[in-house]
C-alpha cells in the first residue's frame, strides 16, 4: 500500500512527488456528524528544511493512497526535537469539505435547491480539484441550514432525499502529473450481511469486539423554550427493546437532559437526539487487514460466547500504516453503529 506525496513549493512554483517510506500513519474517516474526525497524522524522522512536507505559506503537500479515499492535505506539524521526529497533521478529503461553508443568497432565508443530487452537490463550495459523479438520485425541494459546513450539508441533504444514500469519496492521481481529482459519488449503501458475517472465528486476522454501553439513558428529559414554570418540557422513554415513546416507564434510568431552546418541535428533535444516544448503545469494533469495506456498508456480527447476533453500519474507518522501508504492515479498524 503506497502512500504517495505530491509536494508543492509555493515560493518557487515547483513540485515533486514520490512514495513515502519509514513512517507510521493513521487516517480516520467518518460520515458521523456527532463525532467528526476526518483527519490524519504521519510520524517520521525529522528531515532537513528543504524536505519538509509542510511549511506555512511556503510548502503544501497532498498525501494519498491512489484510487482510495485515504488521503488529504497536510495542514500542520509538531516537531519533537528530543526524538528527532516530526508529526504531520492534516485533513482528509472529507475533512477538507468541512472547511467550506454553504452560504445563503442575498435576500433569502435559506439556500433552497431541487433536482439531481449530484448537480446540487456540484454547486456547493469546495476546492476546484473536486468533482461530483453524475447520479440519478434527486430531491423535490430542500433548504440547507444557514451557513452550514459543506460536508455537513451534503450528508444531511442525502439523508433527506433517501436514508439509504451515502457519499463515497475517491482520489485518483492524473497519470504522470502532479495533479489529481477527488471524485464524490452518491450511491446506495452496500448490504453485505449475506456475504460477510463477522465472528470470533472468522479468520486468524480478525479482532472482533462487541460492547454494550450500560450508561445509555432509558429516559430523556427534553427542555425547550421558556423559563421557569413556562418552559416546555417533554419526557421520552425507551423500553427494553429501545422503542421510544412518551408513555411513562416506572424507574426508567439512566436519565439524561437534552436542551434545545430554539426547537420548533421539541418532541421530534428529542426523538432524534434519543436515537443518536441509542445508536451508540451497542458498538461493534472490527479490526482486519484484508477486507475492503466502505463507509455506510451494512455488516453482520455474531458473538459465539453470548450467542448474540447484530447488524451494524460502518460509520468510521481508521487506516493504520507502518512502513519500515523494506517492508510494511497495515490494518483497518472499522467502527459501527447498530441498526
Amino acid at each position: 500500500m503506497d502512500l504517495i506525496y505530491i509536494r508543492f513549493d509555493l515560493e518557487n512554483n515547483t513540485n515533486s512527488s514520490g512514495v513515502l517510506h519509514n513512517y507510521t500513519a493513521d487516517f480516520d474517516i467518518t460520515d458521523s456528524l456527532t463525532n467528526i474526525t476526518n483527519d490524519f497524522e504521519i510520524k517520521m524522522n525529522l528531515p532537513s528544511v528543504d524536505k519538509l512536507l509542510y511549511n506555512e505559506n511556503k510548502v503544501s503537500t497532498w498525501v494519498f493512497v491512489d484510487n482510495t479515499e485515504f488521503g488529504g492535505i497536510i495542514t500542520g506539524y509538531t516537531i519533537d526535537i528530543e526524538s528527532n521526529q516530526i508529526i504531520y497533521t492534516g485533513r482528509t478529503w472529507r475533512g477538507i469539505l468541512s472547511e467550506f461553508i454553504i452560504g445563503v443568497p442575498v435576500g433569502q432565508d435559506y439556500y433552497t435547491v431541487s433536482g439531481l443530487l449530484s448537480d446540487i452537490v456540484d454547486t456547493l463550495p469546495m476546492p476546484s480539484m473536486y468533482e461530483t459523479a453524475a447520479a440519478a438520485y434527486s430531491i423535490g425541494s430542500y433548504d440547507f441550514e444557514r451557513y452550514i459546513p459543506t460536508y455537513d450539508g451534503i450528508i444531511e441533504l442525502l439523508a433527506a432525499a433517501d436514508s439509504s444514500l451515502r457519499l463515497f469519496v475517491n482520489f485518483e492521481q492524473t497519470a504522470n502529473t502532479p495533479d489529481g481529482t477527488v471524485t464524490l459519488t452518491i450511491d446506495e449503501q452496500r448490504d453485505l450481511r449475506g456475504m460477510i458475517d463477522f465472528s470470533q472465528d472468522y479468520n486468524d486476522n480478525i479482532n472482533l469486539k462487541i460492547t454494550r454501553d450500560g450508561s445509555t439513558p432509558h429516559k430523556l428529559i427534553c427542555l425547550g423554550a421558556g423559563e421557569g414554570a413556562l418552559q416546555e418540557v417533554v419526557e421520552l422513554y425507551a423500553d427494553e427493546d429501545w422503542n421510544v415513546s412518551t408513555t411513562p416507564i416506572v424507574d426508567a434510568y439512566p436519565v439524561e437532559v437534552y436542551t434545545n431552546t430554539s426547537s420548533a418541535d421539541l418532541e421530534a428533535d428529542g426523538r432524534i437526539k434519543f436515537a443518536e444516544l441509542i445508536a451508540n448503545h451497542q458498538q461493534i469494533n472490527v479490526v482486519v487487514g484484508n477486507l475492503d469495506l466502505q463507509i455506510g456498508d451494512l455488516i453482520g456480527a455474531k458473538d459465539y460466547v453470548t450467542g448474540q447476533t447484530v447488524s451494524a453500519e460502518i460509520v468510521d474507518i481508521i487506516l493504520n500504516i507502518e512502513d519500515y522501508g523494506n517492508y510494511q504492515t497495515y490494518s483497518m479498524n472499522y467502527q459501527t453503529k447498530e441498526i
